[in-house]
């Protein structure tokens, strides 16, 4: 290749523009403000879950002790989950605009990581102990049913712990990690332009 031809393709390359640093910021906020708002949510249901079923205890008088340690079992899994979640939240809903963005971003890293080792590890044993939980609390209930309602509860039972763990959990936390990546990639760019 000749000089002249190097530089005619130099001159016919498209110049690539960079976003205003506003409109990545603005990125990074809508990202924060999505995975905020899902930590939320989750805590509001777990808690209005938790008010349900400390209602139907305060309503339903069960016989057997074990339905009674099931419930509680449920109770403290939802609380833990609910309060460690919170956790998370009030960590990401803070205003680290003020710190240099080396600082912000190694912050966010670090929450992310956090975030990551809580929901690979801490769903798992949320997921454990919320089905043995339910396990112990179904005894119960399905002692009263047919042969045929006891096995279809049952199957129906674990096929939606399974579904939920396995699709859903993965599938938000998919969202969740990507949403973070996305923060974290659009932070690193505009610092490397600073």
């Amino acid at each position: 290749m000749e000089f002249d031809d190097i530089k005619n393709l130099w001159q016919h390359q498209a110049e690539q523009t960079l976003p205003p640093p506003e409109n990545v910021l603005q990125k990074v906020k809508l990202h924060k403000q999505k995975i905020l708002q899902n930590l939320l949510r989750t805590v509001i249901q777990l808690t209005a879950t938790f008010a349900f079923i400390l209602l139907l205890v305060l309503t339903i008088k069960f016989t057997s002790p074990v339905t009674y340690i099931g419930i509680v079992v449920m109770l403290l899994c939802m609380s833990i989950y609910a309060y460690i979640t919170y956790q998370h939240y009030k960590l990401l809903s803070k205003d680290f605009s003020t710190l240099p963005a080396n600082e912000y971003i190694s912050t966010l890293k670090q929450t992310y990581i956090a975030r990551q080792k809580f929901l690979q590890n801490g769903t798992l044993v949320y997921v454990l102990g919320l089905s043995f939980g339910l396990l112990l609390y179904l005894i119960e209930p399905i002692s009263f049913m047919s042969p045929f309602w006891k096995i279809f509860s049952i199957v129906a039972t674990i096929a939606w712990i399974l579904f939920a763990t396995l699709y859903l959990a993965k599938r938000a936390m998919k969202k969740e990690f990507d949403r973070f990546d996305e923060m974290i990639k659009h932070l690193n760019e505009l610092n490397s332009r600073m």
